[in-house]
């Protein structure tokens, strides 16, 4: 009987030695919750939970990403669960996170690659009264680059890369009875998952109101660009002959899916070919035309997305010339007397007049008897001839009446008004 005792105890031990080894991959990590347990312990919170062991119950349940999973999104959102890693929990999750305590937080921490050392970005939701089970994506901002990842002030992150490992940890807070955090930042489990191939985006259409066959050097035109898909910038390009090897960017925006005005100005003349450009981020770009490789994809919509334009030199328009044209009386002017009143019409005119507003706006009348000056004042025009004429022609007339014998003389001067000059 001794023997047999004997052999259950080295039976007994060969067991332990057996578990003892298959744990060794996660004694440190078992450790480190056993010494934060211990430090929530000793604030009087007794029942905090760390996230989940992914290879228990509760972590295959709610881990999301899942541990390990491929194709994952550039933009995934994340989930996990508390507990499962006690032996009375028996691989399943809790929700008695205890405390009693007023607020909870949680911090998750993004790392490229399998080895979690410094991270690039980190999400935070604090001051809860509820331990956080989620995060998504678009709260992470990136890291100052120290090894807390400081984030105040730093920008949001747009996209992971396609095709790569990283890692993430959760690191929840609690608060003890004074108000002081519990934090076990670096303590729990670290998780992985690889990305898939970024999802492109699409250019739906590309239209403009336009005549594409007689655009102008120098006129600015408006184009409808419509994307779809994962979208963070829209653009047009232009080239005249074949596809350069860095098509111009011309009004490129900061988008989502939907509907854009992009203006183009052409600054010389010849056949175009204008085509939309989609991006998703730096993962992605789709074109309607000159793609040479990925990360550049033909657009699905391609054929939809590109317009041939015509683009001609305007012609000079012939130069703009004005005129004062002889002044006229209402009365023969041998026959005046002393009392008679006579009435003198001024015209002015402009040639080659393509400018709006622009016209012989005033007359000015000037009377002088004997050499000097009796009368100069200045009367509005009226337009005689149509807008579109050649030759546009203004008038006014000025009465003036005889008051004592002499020699009079007569004559006027015009003004035009864009150039605000006197013509006589």
């Amino acid at each position: 009987m001794e023997g047999l005792a004997n052999k259950k105890i080295l039976a007994a031990i060969a067991i332990s030695l057996i578990l003892v080894a298959g744990l060794v991959a996660g004694v440190v990590l078992v450790k480190r919750q056993q010494d934060i347990r211990s430090k929530a312990a000793s604030a009087g919170c007794t029942n905090a939970r760390w996230p989940a062991d992914p290879n228990t119950a509760c972590g295959k349940s709610t881990q999301q990403p899942a541990q390990s999973a491929t194709g994952v999104s550039l933009t995934p959102d994340f989930a996990w669960g508390y507990g499962g890693y006690r032996p009375e929990d028996n691989g399943q999750c809790t929700t008695d996170f205890g405390c009693s305590h007023q607020n909870y937080g949680v911090s998750v921490y993004l790392f490229e690659g399998n080895q979690a050392t410094t991270a690039f970005a980190r999400a935070d939701s604090m001051n809860v009264p509820i331990l956080p089970t989620s995060m998504s994506f678009s709260k992470f901002k990136k890291c100052d680059g120290s090894p807390s990842c400081h984030t105040d002030g730093q920008p949001a992150i747009t996209a992971l890369k396609a095709n790569t490992v990283y890692t993430w940890r959760v690191t929840p807070y609690y608060e003890d009875a004074n108000g002081q955090l519990i934090v076990h930042a670096e303590q729990t489990y670290n998780y992985n998952f690889t990305t898939g191939a970024p999802q492109p985006p699409n250019c739906v259409s590309l239209t403009t109101t336009a005549d594409l066959t007689n655009l102008q050097v120098g006129s600015q035109y408006t184009f409808s660009l419509t994307a779809s898909g994962t979208v963070t910038d829209v653009s047009l390009s232009a080239y005249t002959g074949s596809c350069p090897s860095s098509p111009p960017e011309i009004d490129k925006q900061s988008a989502s899916a939907g509907t854009y005005s992009l203006k183009w100005t052409p600054t010389a003349a010849g056949t175009y070919t204008v085509f939309g450009r989609v991006w998703n981020d730096s993962q992605v770009e789709c074109r309607a035309d000159c793609v040479d490789g990925p990360p550049r994809i033909l657009c699905d919509g391609a054929s939809a997305c590109k317009l041939t334009a015509t683009v001609k030199t305007p012609p000079v328009p012939p130069a703009v010339t004005a005129a004062c044209q002889n002044v006229q009386a209402d009365k023969d002017l041998s026959t005046l007397k002393v009392g008679d009143t006579v009435t003198f019409t001024g015209r002015g005119t402009l040639t080659n007049n393509q400018t709006a507003g622009s016209a012989i706006d005033k007359i000015k009348f000037i009377v002088l008897k004997d050499g000097t000056e009796v009368l100069n004042t200045d009367v509005n025009t009226t337009q005689e001839t149509g807008a579109n004429d050649v030759v546009q022609t203004w008038k006014a007339s000025q009465a003036y009446t005889i008051t004592a014998a002499g020699t009079y003389s007569v004559r006027i001067k015009v003004h035009w008004n864009t150039q605000d000059i006197w013509l006589e």
